[in-house]
């Protein structure tokens, strides 16, 4: 007999998907409806500016290809010294009263590790639920042309998630709490120098979202926060933001049904938005060994709804 979890996580997954591509299908249609709208001369239209106040772009090009190479091996060279500090103290992967099979109801509490399955962002992302382990990469650079005048689609984030499921044996209250760690870094920075940035649309955003899901039947309750947000815009400027062995603890209260399976997912949205060809914004949770988006324990609690 196919087994009624696995369904159920398989079906969460599915629904998942359907809708990432509802909204990125909708962004599209709505930058190309206002594409449509703005007149074609808008397109050239900052270049002969920079001319008028006496801008070689082509020189500004090679300052900002330039000064982006130092910016990234100067990171690069902030991550390999990140080595020779001390690490800090982090939970052991954390497993207890897990029944036997998947669609065996367990007893409470319970925490689970690794993850049942996994869903990864397209390459180079992978995940692995043997480990509970997202390692991940976003970033953006370009949009709206080569100034940032043009429009663009809304920009969606890129999710990994790790998936767990389990058979309720009676309803109630559930209590889920979900050991997070994060290594890695993140930023943002412009490579424009030049004070007329300030005409023009020059920026980066950056945003690091950790949620947490309960999935029964077609419901479904959700918590997140926001781990960082960055922004940054005008003339070279950087902000960056490292994560070492970080611990975040997510826990969302919900209501569960007896005999209906529930899928439980820990997922990471990756936000960056690079506006003009001198903005960028970078996630990166997979180049060095130890990086990624690690859930060494996640523990549920279930307790019977009181009558009073």
């Amino acid at each position: 007999m196919a087994s009624r979890v696995r369904a159920a996580i398989d079906g969460a997954i599915a629904a998942e998907h359907q809708r990432r591509v509802e909204l990125r299908s909708q962004a599209h249609t709505i930058a190309a409806l206002i594409d449509s709208a703005l007149p074609r001369s808008v397109t050239g239209a900052a270049e002969p500016l920079l001319h008028q106040f006496g801008l070689d772009a082509a020189l500004v090009d090679v300052q900002a290809a330039n000064r982006r190479r130092a910016i990234i091996e100067a990171l690069g060279t902030l991550r390999r010294d990140r080595a020779d500090r001390s690490r800090r103290a982090i939970p052991n992967p954390a497993a207890f009263n897990v029944p036997t099979g998947l669609d065996d109801p367990p007893s409470f509490p319970v925490c689970f590790f690794p993850a049942d399955t996994c869903d990864g962002a397209p390459a180079p992302n992978q995940c692995d639920a043997a480990h509970a382990l997202l390692t991940m990469f976003h970033d953006s650079t370009g949009l709206g042309g080569k100034f940032g005048i043009l429009a663009f689609p809304q920009v969606p984030s890129i999710t990994s998630s790790l998936w767990y499921g389990f058979m309720p044996p009676f309803g109630g209250a559930l209590n889920v709490l979900a050991q997070v760690l994060v290594t890695g870094l993140m930023g943002v920075y412009t490579t424009f120098d030049s004070p007329l940035a300030s005409l023009l649309d020059i920026g980066a955003e950056a945003r690091l979202t950790l949620r947490l899901s309960v999935h029964q039947g077609k419901t479904i309750q959700s918590t997140e926060s926001v781990v960082v947000s960055m922004d940054c815009s005008g003339s070279s400027t950087l902000r960056y933001h490292p994560f070492v062995d970080d611990l975040f603890v997510l826990t969302l209260y919900s209501q569960v049904q007896d005999d209906e399976p529930v899928a439980i997912q820990v997922s990471a949205d990756l936000y960056a938005a690079g506006r003009s060809d001198y903005g960028h914004g970078f996630l990166n949770f997979n180049t060095f060994f130890d990086d990624g988006i690690l859930v060494p324990a996640l523990c549920l609690f279930l307790a019977p709804n009181a009558i009073l």
